[in-house]
């Protein structure tokens, strides 16, 4: 995949060559350009799609550096010899190619600037989408962040992939935060966010109802994702010709379509048993309290406690950031003891014990935010609110 200019600005030589061999490879076609341009334009092939590319690219080129432009175009598009060039600017052939070596750089410059405008406007629409987040840093999650996005990446199976786990454990926040580190990526050209969560459960006991919503059902999905992806021809349509419509789309493109909460389904596996239907190239990212192991073609990944270090390291870092030095910097001996205080009571120094505990401060993964008013017990200073909404 094209990461940089650097990369970008040799993929272009080649996409250059290629401008007239209709059967070139798709150099460019991992951009999150051409993803556009393949939306746009429906059945346009990949050589199409990079020549594209490279027109637009041209042009815009032509309103910082015309002379760079203009030699580009000469060489590649109006297949000019070097030495015709060469010729007509009174040039030597090796001034020539120099000109053009620098003339490619700025060419790879300006596109790798126009993907990173499409990727940032694509990741305000994505992120907006979103419920803002309900946390400031994570801790414990890296490896799973990083397993999970690996399966997601893959241009393969699996094409559903689950967050299991207990109520309260995550889930949602470690999707949420997926969803913003792919939201700025090339890999899925739309990111849709579908709960299907009734209720808020607090720390503190408390039950907020959400506002009354239906039971998840195809149906209601394939409304959700249409407002989502903004698409019009598809809003007035009958349910058959919605659902019709939005596999279509979803099977035409690489998308990822976030359901949270999926326990909250009735029919929760034959839901599931649908989705394989609308997916490949589009992926799901489900969240879920009920295991979905026994489910062909579900990748599962189960959400455990967070480890005692772990949990350690979150109560150094809300110390610091609320300037209780003497906390934050408190031996670990001592933190240990906040940590068993505030959750399952132990006499023993057992590590394994701990993180194994039911306690507020290991009950999820990382997944804590601060708010005011909820004081752990053992401490009257260290506010602390595990993440309850993303059950």
């Amino acid at each position: 995949m094209i990461q940089n200019a650097g990369r970008l600005c040799e993929a272009y030589r080649q996409a250059l060559r290629g401008y007239y061999a209709q059967n070139a490879d798709s150099i460019l076609d991992d951009l999150l350009l051409a993803h556009q341009i393949r939306a746009e334009r429906g059945t346009a092939t990949p050589y199409l799609i990079s020549n594209q590319i490279l027109v637009n690219g041209l042009d815009c080129l032509k309103q910082i550096d015309v002379e760079a432009a203009n030699l580009v175009q000469r060489r590649f598009l109006n297949q000019e010899t070097a030495q015709e060039v060469a010729y007509s600017r009174n040039l030597s052939e090796n001034i020539i190619f120099q000109r053009q070596r620098a003339a490619i750089t700025r060419l790879a410059q300006v596109i790798w600037s126009q993907e990173m405008e499409q990727r940032q406007r694509q990741a305000r629409q994505i992120e907006a989408r979103l419920e803002p987040p309900t946390y400031s840093q994570l801790f414990g999650v890296a490896d799973k962040i990083t397993q999970v996005r690996a399966q997601l990446e893959a241009s393969s199976e699996p094409w559903l992939v689950a967050l299991e786990g207990l109520g309260g454990i995550g889930k949602t926040t470690l999707a949420d935060a997926l969803a913003r580190e792919l939201a700025g990526q090339a890999r899925f050209i739309e990111i849709g966010w579908v709960s299907a969560r009734r209720w808020l459960f607090r720390l503190s006991g408390d039950i907020e109802m959400l506002t009354p919503r239906s039971d998840l059902t195809p149906a209601e999905l394939a409304d959700r994702l249409i407002e989502q992806f903004e698409l019009a021809g598809l809003k007035r349509q009958s349910d058959a010709d919605k659902l019709a419509g939005i596999k279509d789309f979803l099977r035409s493109r690489p998308c990822l379509v976030i359901l949270d909460n999926l326990e909250t389904v009735a029919d929760y596996g034959s839901f599931v048993s649908q989705l394989s239907g609308w997916a490949n190239p589009t992926k799901f990212l489900i969240t879920t309290r009920y295991s979905l192991h026994a489910m062909s073609g579900v990748y599962t990944l189960t959400l455990k406690q967070l480890s005692l270090d772990d949990t350690l390291a979150l109560i150094r870092h809300e110390a610091a950031t609320r300037g209780l030095r003497e906390l934050a910097d408190a031996p670990r001996k001592e933190l240990k003891r906040i940590y068993a205080v505030t959750g399952w009571q132990s006499t023993g120094d057992q590590a394994d014990d701990w993180a194994d505990s039911h306690s507020v401060l290991a009950g999820s993964p990382g997944l804590f935010q601060r708010r005011q008013g909820q004081t752990c017990r053992g401490t009257d200073d260290l506010h602390l609110r595990a993440d309850m909404a993303g059950a």
